[in-house]
């Protein structure tokens, strides 16, 4: 049996001979060991004058499923190649300018966006923006269309320095990148080596199956004005400013949680309606990220405990954070989605003993405090905390929001001040009867 290092001198030596007596002298070739998504993997480079484009072939895959798992022979390998390399020698000399100028500008990159599974001790983390989840880190990446065929597709990793030539930060690109994902593609795992994906990543194609899907659905509430251009792809439900979308969770960890956006693609591909997918989301979310709610005085105290003195507890301004609640999910992350999850809304009314105001803290959570009246001060101080404080990717409304324990009615501050006058002009008219005596 041919070794490995046997091989690839062998399959070198061949096809450079091969593409000599093609007349393709001009091809430059060699061995590289090349740092990639799935580990350090041996490649034959093959380079093109006057070209900045290259095409790289996994030798580590072809030695082990072509020669020794499907038993072809070295000639047979070596002609594959060389059509492979002749096919796509025109493709790169035709297509290296447009590919360039399309790489370049994140305007038609970012449709081109997905997630991708890689193993966390990849050797390419240390220069691309990633999230670990578990063992595994969550990269974007993109195709090449045009470069892509029948003899395989091709695929850019956002680097960090790509990252920062599109002058987007790490929470946009993987945003962008969630938005952009596809029904056919929603995550990729890539394994390193002989190593097996998670069992719940070994076969994604769950994710096609709606009865699997819709056990791991979950909500998200972001800011219709920042996502204005993702409602018209996604199933979702608009309540006031806000806009909840469905998110099917792939796996979750102490570090966060992998994900992909139900869009109307995926949608059409189960087969069921928005009203349905939603209904399923909402009712499913506490099973993915359970809710959390507690007071603004045990976080404080949990969190800064010398901070606190025993004058301030009592002073009654203080005393005041044993009345605000902190609304989230489990992992802090996303969290104010837990408002819309199913009785909350009426838990916190029999917490707060009827109605209360809701400030948007951010996309990971909500505050809630007793109904007081003062709604044009809470207003202005979220919308100062927005501007000075909150990053901006991160912001859910500069509004707030009240709920009314007897209509079981969520709506915003205004809304509700406009309802109580409307109500209280019905009250002031006068009865008019219909028989009049003369």
């Amino acid at each position: 049996m041919t070794n490995f290092k046997r091989f690839q001198s062998d399959v070198l030596y061949r096809v450079r001979s091969k593409l000599n007596d093609r007349g393709m002298k001009e091809i430059s070739l060699k061995l590289d060991t090349i740092n990639s998504p799935d580990g350090v993997t041996d490649r034959l480079m093959v380079s093109i004058p006057d070209s900045k484009m290259s095409m790289a072939f996994r030798l580590n895959d072809i030695y082990k499923n072509d020669l020794l798992r499907d038993g072809k022979d070295i000639d047979s390998i070596v002609e594959s190649l060389c059509s492979t390399i002749n096919a796509n020698l025109s493709v790169i000399k035709e297509q290296e300018n447009p590919i360039a100028t399309f790489i370049k500008d994140y305007g038609q990159v970012k449709d081109s966006l997905y997630l991708r599974m890689i193993p966390g001790d990849s050797p390419i983390l240390k220069d691309t923006p990633h999230r670990m989840i578990g063992d595994m880190a969550e990269v974007v990446a993109f195709r090449l269309d045009s470069m892509s065929d029948a003899y395989g597709k091709s695929v850019v990793t956002v680097s960090t320095p790509l990252m920062e030539m599109y002058n987007v930060d790490k929470e946009q690109l993987f945003a962008d990148a969630e938005k952009a994902c596809t029904k056919n593609d929603p995550i990729n795992f890539t394994p390193m080596g002989d190593m097996k994906a998670p069992e719940h990543i070994q076969s994604m194609s769950w994710l096609l199956n709606y009865e699997n899907a819709k056990k791991q659905l979950f909500i998200r509430v972001s800011s219709v004005e920042r996502n204005i251009e993702l409602i018209d792809n996604v199933p979702h439900k608009i309540v006031d400013d806000l806009v909840i979308t469905c998110h099917i969770a792939v796996n979750a960890s102490n570090d966060g949680i992998a994900s992909t956006i139900v869009n109307n693609d995926l949608l059409e591909h189960y087969g069921v309606d928005a009203e349905t997918v939603l209904n399923d989301a909402i009712e499913n979310s506490p099973e993915i990220l359970p809710v959390k709610i507690e007071s603004m005085m045990n976080v404080i105290s949990r969190t800064c405990p010398e901070a606190i003195s025993e004058d301030m507890k009592n002073d009654p301004n203080f005393s005041d954070c044993s009345k605000m609640a902190i609304v989230s999910n489990s992992k802090m992350v996303n969290g104010a989605s837990v408002l819309f999850y199913p009785g909350v809304m009426d838990q916190l009314s029999e917490m707060f003993g009827g109605d209360y105001v809701i400030l948007p803290s951010s996309v990971n959570e909500f505050i809630v405090v007793p109904d007081r009246g003062n709604y044009a001060d809470l207003e202005n101080m979220v919308r100062d905390i927005n501007q000075n404080m909150v990053d901006p990717q991160e912001q859910l409304s500069d509004h707030v929001y009240h709920y009314d324990s007897v209509e079981k009615l969520f709506e915003s501050c205004k809304e509700y001040m406009a309802r109580l006058e409307q109500n209280v002009d019905k009250d002031e008219e006068p009865d008019v009867d219909d028989d009049i005596d003369i």
